[in-house]
């Protein structure tokens, strides 16, 4: 609701939020030296509650999966420059399109060369979120809006995303909420 923000200081643009983002994570330097993460969470859909976890090594290994206790419901495997995306035990080989987005997701600093990847960024300015001001960062490809992201002022912490994806049954919205950085 880009009605209800407010000018970003003069001269800030969303390579500066990132920048922020990163030093509040612990440097670039630092980011620079991890060669494996974890990640885990919880996705709401409807009234099912799945499990996420994702873990990376280097920047050419992926393993993500979504599932419902022991039912795995999506997979994505990269492993090289190979890619295959599994959706209900039924595998294919990942797309152009889809191994440069996974690729982006190995990269930790991907937001310092956006054009890497086909991506650029703009900062819209300052707004809410959980009645705290955030910097509202638009992440675009081909010229089109494909996250909004939100990055607490106050830490520079990345605390919201909203992005929509297309799917066979239309376009879904999907929101994240980021909370509990550990060290």
């Amino acid at each position: 609701v880009y009605s209800e923000l407010q000018a970003a200081p003069e001269g800030m643009t969303a390579l500066d939020v990132f920048n922020k983002y990163y030093e509040a994570i612990g440097g670039v330097e630092a980011i620079g030296k991890v060669n494996s993460t974890i990640e885990t969470g919880t996705m709401s859909v409807g009234p099912m509650t799945l499990e996420y976890e994702k873990k990376t090594k280097g920047d050419d290994k992926m393993l993500m999966s979504v599932k419902m206790g022991p039912q795995v419901f999506m997979k994505q495997i990269i492993d090289g420059p190979r890619g295959i995306s599994e959706q209900m035990g039924t595998q294919v080989a990942m797309t152009d399109d889809e191994l440069t987005e996974a690729r982006m997701q190995l990269d930790m600093l991907s937001m310092l060369h956006l054009e890497n990847y086909g991506m650029s960024a703009e900062l819209k300015g300052i707004g809410q979120h959980n009645e705290q001001p955030v910097y509202v960062v638009d992440m675009m490809q081909d010229g089109k809006v494909v996250s909004t992201n939100y990055y607490d002022l106050a830490s520079g912490l990345q605390v919201y995303s909203e992005s929509t994806q297309d799917t066979p049954q239309g376009d879904m919205t999907i929101t994240t909420s980021i909370k509990n950085y550990i060290e």
